[in-house]
């Protein structure tokens, strides 16, 4: 086994610590502290892209526990920096997006005051958290291109997705015409396409 420095094992683990700080953080200090944390995280088949973010972590963790025992992560120079521009840029747009609107929850559910935020990410993309988990998952994928990453790394596109419609879908019931006014403004994941 080579020694974690030699196969990005640290850089990988620093990435991956600067990316989910920000959500636990936001968790923590949330404003609905009456709903728990593990009830939120409970699996619920209604709270399918949930389900799929608890099915998709864990693999891309376990890819890259086994990349890692199994030899290094082999991954050639340009996929590392790939990988690390990738994470960075999940990083940078997640903590921008927990910045400019604090009312985010881990379950499609809004805040008693929750205000509709059309400002700083959301201005470019509706949901701009969930295109840094895909940012990250592709990150990910690239950086440890092992199949259990990889995997895991299209559940979490794939949850991205689902999560996000299932957001609209109670934007559009709380705000209207005013949703679906910034839907037509904005598009939902990729800027100026989707």
């Amino acid at each position: 086994m080579k020694p974690i420095e030699e196969n990005g094992g640290w850089l990988l683990l620093i990435l991956q610590v600067l990316f989910w700080v920000p959500m636990v953080v936001r968790v923590a200090l949330r404003k609905a502290p009456e709903v728990r944390i593990q009830d939120e995280l409970v699996p619920r088949w209604r709270e399918r892209g949930l389900l799929l973010y608890q099915i998709a972590i864990p693999l891309i963790w376990i890819g890259f526990g086994f990349a890692f025992w199994n030899g290094g992560f082999r991954s050639a120079p340009v996929e590392v920096v790939v990988g690390v521009i990738f994470y960075l840029a999940a990083t940078a747009l997640f903590n921008w997006s927990v910045r400019v609107h604090r009312s985010w929850n881990i379950q499609a559910r809004l805040e008693p005051d929750h205000q509709l935020c059309t400002a700083g990410p959301y201005g470019i993309v509706r949901n701009p958290i969930y295109l840094a988990f895909s940012l990250m998952a592709i990150g990910s994928a690239v950086w440890v291109s092992r199949p259990l990453v990889i995997l895991g790394a299209i559940l979490l596109i794939v949850g991205s997705e689902v999560r996000a419609r299932a957001e609209e879908k109670v934007l559009r019931d709380r705000f209207g015409t005013l949703y679906l006014e910034y839907m037509r403004r904005v598009h939902r994941i990729i800027p100026g396409i989707y």
